[in-house]
């Protein structure tokens, strides 16, 4: 792959909002159905060539490709985050430990200065990310695709590091972060 690529969005016009019925689906009670699905929870890190910082938290992640090693995740189409992601063509995953709940708020709200009291570093390829994470995936950006409300990343994993420890990760279910009880 090659490039950064766009679908079209026209592809997405006759994309549904109704139920089974045809009224429209309540968009509460569909976040409530997916977060019964329990997923990790991940902060993705980025720094443009003028120096602007962007962090993220997602939960919205999946591995594609293992030849090429490709990943997915989504962002809200309105993040700041994204055009600076855009402008550096590279960006870090990382996956939190059950203690980074607070950490994973400070990067789920807008915020001028997100890195605050936050401690990172860069990888060996000069990717922005956080000084402790699970594991790190140091990647190139390769296609956003629209999807609705939000923006479908795919990026090729171009290094990674994994913690030595017997980590216990920070999972979310049903508005919540597990271990622990703080709603998200």
């Amino acid at each position: 792959m090659t490039g950064l690529q766009l679908l079209d969005p026209s592809f997405f016009d006759d994309a549904g909002g109704t139920d089974a019925s045809g009224a429209p689906m309540e968009p509460r009670e569909l976040r409530s159905a997916f977060g019964c699905f329990a997923t990790g929870v991940a902060v993705v890190t980025a720094q443009s060539a003028s120096g602007a910082k962007a962090a993220v938290t997602i939960n919205s992640f999946s591995s594609v490709s293992l030849d090429p090693p490709l990943l997915l995740l989504c962002m809200a189409r309105h993040s700041r985050s994204l055009d600076v992601m855009q402008d550096a063509r590279r960006l870090a995953v990382q996956f939190l430990y059950a203690d980074q709940a607070d950490l994973a708020m400070q990067f789920a709200k807008p915020g001028e200065d997100k890195f605050a009291g936050v401690d990172w570093t860069y990888t060996p390829r000069g990717v922005l990310r956080l000084e402790r994470a699970i594991a790190v995936l140091d990647c190139d950006l390769r296609q956003f695709v629209p999807g609705g409300d939000h923006r479908i990343v795919v990026a090729e994993v171009a290094d990674f590091t994994v913690a030595d420890d017997e980590a216990e990760p920070l999972m979310f279910y049903r508005g919540k972060f597990f271990p622990g009880t703080e709603d998200a």
